[in-house]
């Protein structure tokens, strides 16, 4: 399979931290029709057969380099305020995003019910 095949393909990946080498030749690949989530530590922690192989992966899921990964090669966004998104895409603070302030979003559902409903004619 060719590197186009898949959505994200990580190959070859080492990771050292002051000449420990706590990631060496890491293979990733996620097929385009494949949904995958990193979820929390608590979760991946106790099931893991190397946990702190586990909280490694973690923290280079979650620094700036896999971030700019993530964007450069899926293609996707992210929040890591040390990211570069691609040339001429809108940034991700001029897109307007759902309030943070669950009370005012429930004071107007009623509004924003009216305004989905005109827009998708359901």
């Amino acid at each position: 399979m060719s590197n186009t095949d898949f959505t994200l393909a990580v190959e070859d990946l080492t990771v050292s931290f002051d000449g420990f080498k706590a990631i060496d030749a890491f293979n990733l690949y996620i097929d385009r029709n494949e949904l995958r989530v990193i979820i929390g530590p608590n979760g991946v922690f106790k099931a893991a057969p190397h946990p702190n192989a586990a909280r490694l992966f973690q923290a280079f899921s979650l620094s700036q380099e896999a971030q700019q990964l993530i964007i450069d090669v899926g293609g996707l966004r992210s929040v890591h305020s040390q990211t570069k998104e691609k040339a001429g895409r809108k940034p991700l603070a001029e897109i307007k995003t759902m309030k943070d302030d669950a009370a005012a979003v429930e004071k107007e559902g009623e509004a924003i019910k009216a305004r989905y409903t005109k827009l998708f004619r359901v």
